[in-house]
């Protein structure tokens, strides 16, 4: 079937346009002119400067701020991301779902997926510890919102790229898309 979903029309502006419902379908887009791209990658953009802060800051405000050291926390973040690569083939199979159901759905499990990424930054970045210096109960509060912090921004980036892979095009345009 055919859906609606975020999309460039003529007049340039996001909006919503008729694409196919799964990936690959006739009636795609052959390929991705720069208005679509655009609309793409303004989607994309804030999801891409969330991931450096997490990754690179975090470890070093929780060394200095919360008192754990670096060490381990290069072995928690490893744990959440083997976690996280490990729910990643659920977080596809729920997008493409969702869209197709209703690409309403898909964005609104984007838009909380996203809420709860930006919930857990501010946590992880904000609150002072809420429990003394590298206690157990630390690490765990630490673990609890680096996972749902990385699992909000991967189920919100997964969104994104099932959105490219309706779009059609071929292998060569996919590639454009999610790498643009």
């Amino acid at each position: 079937g055919v859906v609606m979903t975020p999309a460039v029309h003529a007049g340039g502006g996001c909006r919503g346009a008729r694409i196919p419902a799964t990936p690959g379908q006739v009636g795609a887009p052959a390929a991705p002119g720069a208005a679509r791209l655009a609309c793409y990658g303004v989607l994309g953009m804030p999801l891409a400067f969330a991931a450096l802060p997490l990754y690179v800051q975090w470890p070093a405000h929780a060394a200095s701020q919360w008192g754990l050291p670096l060490a381990g926390l290069g072995g928690l973040l490893l744990a959440v991301r083997v976690a996280d690569a490990l729910l990643d083939p659920m977080f596809g199979r729920w997008a493409d779902s969702a869209f197709a159901r209703a690409p309403r759905r898909a964005w609104a499990l984007a838009g909380g997926a996203t809420a709860l990424m930006v919930a857990g930054i501010a946590a992880l970045f904000l609150m002072p510890a809420p429990l003394p210096a590298a206690s157990a109960g630390l690490w765990w509060w630490a673990a609890l919102l680096l996972a749902l912090t990385s699992w909000g921004y991967s189920i919100a980036i997964v969104v994104h790229q099932a959105w490219a892979a309706r779009l059609g095009g071929g292998a060569p345009v996919q590639a454009r898309w999610v790498g643009s």
